[in-house]
């Protein structure tokens, strides 16, 4: 019987905001002109920043608060080509073209990240390693051999079966196993790459808030202290909806979801690192991580599981929705010795399966969309900074239907391709990405189709 881990010290904020203190940055205090101005001080501003940086543009970020205040913060980090809405309900919505490219999209943004820190050195916990996709115990795995089909005719056919997670008496079954999967510590991936944007040429004000953006062929946002910023593009990667500062803007139909996430002091752990979810409701999420070692905390490793429920105007307690996650946690990993870390959040998802990138309708001008979504991991985040900066450059885009915040309705429309296109989007400054160039098969049958 699993026993009750001591939660008397834990501390009711995300574990990552004890490894990065406060950074200053100074606020906006005159008007100012930009090639690219960028709101938000999370995943998808940052990169898209660095990347446009590197193209030669002139890139000014206004953060509403700072680096630690934004989703990145929330996350337990997961970087995975495995989706909350799966393959084969995205394939009935949008069609198997549309899967192909959402499924390359992801791979590319694993990469991305891969080649940002390996690149610039950033000692962020960049780790490649296999994810697993499982049913609750006592659960029939016919949803899984339905997902499987559908993955391998998306591209992704390294996704293989294995007979259980390799973690001894872990209640998994049979499972589906996601090769070159990836985490990180995401605040450290942020307030080191803010310091590459600044020696770059960046500008960064934080405690700006924007209070609206009047789009044109040279848009301009205004923040709530009365200052300016003239740019020739906007990219609104904020928390806020975008119809906030923006009248007329895409407002897609979403879904909300609860999360609640624990991180566990765990004893000696021979266990390999690797991602963890299920399909259950709500699902869960499970990571390690190396926290400390900085010369400042020692040096300790840590579980972070994570659930997400919808939100259905149910009235159960969080204090009894953590509780229903340590016991999850417990039954499944004994080596855990405290609960150092609790925290919840919300996160909005659109309806169809998919997040909003790209340039918002004609009116607007040279306005565009980020992601920062906490809720469906990091790697729509990157996706967006990939997107976001080959649209800008002025180069065709792939994925840019699929993700096009002005779509209409659910279904995506996208032509069938005889050959998945290349990730590697064009334009990009050399070394984006690691790779010269990225495809996925497309398999015999999805062709037939």
């Amino acid at each position: 019987m699993a026993t009750t881990p001591s939660t008397a010290t834990s501390r009711l904020r995300p574990v990552w905001l004890s490894e990065v203190p406060p950074a200053a940055c100074g606020t906006l205090t005159q008007d100012v002109a930009t090639e690219v101005c960028i709101v938000g001080g999370g995943i998808a501003a940052l990169t898209t920043a660095w990347l446009l940086l590197q193209s030669g543009k002139q890139v000014t970020l206004l953060l509403p608060q700072d680096l630690r205040s934004g989703p990145a913060s929330q996350s337990s980090a997961h970087l995975s080509s495995a989706l909350p809405m799966r393959y084969h309900q995205l394939a009935s919505l949008h069609g198997e073209p549309a899967s192909r490219l959402i499924a390359a999209s992801q791979v590319a943004g694993i990469e991305l990240l891969e080649s940002i820190s390996c690149g610039l050195h950033l000692e962020c916990g960049f780790t490649r390693l296999n994810g697993y996709l499982m049913v609750p115990p006592g659960e029939n795995v016919q949803e899984l051999e339905r997902e499987y089909a559908a993955i391998r005719r998306a591209g992704l056919t390294s996704v293989r079966w294995v007979d259980s997670v390799p973690i001894p008496r872990f209640p998994s079954g049979r499972c589906l196993q996601f090769p070159d999967q990836a985490q990180f510590h995401p605040l450290r991936y942020l307030s080191q790459l803010a310091g590459r944007i600044v020696s770059a040429g960046g500008r960064i004000f934080g405690q700006t808030t924007v209070a609206t953006i009047i789009p044109g062929s040279h848009p301009v946002v205004r923040t709530a202290c009365g200052r300016q910023v003239r740019s020739g593009a906007v990219v609104w990667a904020d928390s806020r909806p975008l119809g906030a500062v923006l009248e007329g803007a895409p407002a897609p139909e979403m879904d909300r979801c609860d999360h609640h996430v624990i991180a566990a002091r765990v004893g000696v752990q021979s266990d390999a690192p690797m991602l963890l979810w299920d399909t259950g409701t709500p699902d869960h999420q499970a990571r390690l991580a190396d926290l400390g070692g900085d010369g400042v905390s020692t040096p300790r490793q840590v579980l972070i599981v994570s659930s997400r429920h919808p939100l259905l105007g149910d009235d159960i307690p969080h204090e009894q929705r953590f509780r229903m996650l340590e016991l999850w946690a417990l039954e499944r990993f004994p080596s855990i010795e405290r609960i150092e870390y609790r925290w919840n959040y919300q996160a909005s998802s659109a309806s169809d399966g998919l997040v909003s990138i790209g340039r918002v309708a004609a009116g607007a001008g040279g306005v565009y969309l980020g992601s920062d979504d906490a809720g469906n991991s990091l790697t729509n985040s990157f996706v967006a900074a990939l997107v976001n900066c080959s649209s800008i450059l002025g180069h065709a885009q792939p994925w840019a239907a699929v993700y096009d915040p002005n779509r209409q309705g659910q279904r995506v429309l996208v032509a069938h391709a005889e050959s998945a296109p290349s990730i590697r989007p064009p334009g990009l400054p050399a070394g984006a990405l690691k790779r010269e160039s990225w495809s996925l098969p497309v398999p015999k049958s999805a062709r037939q189709s």
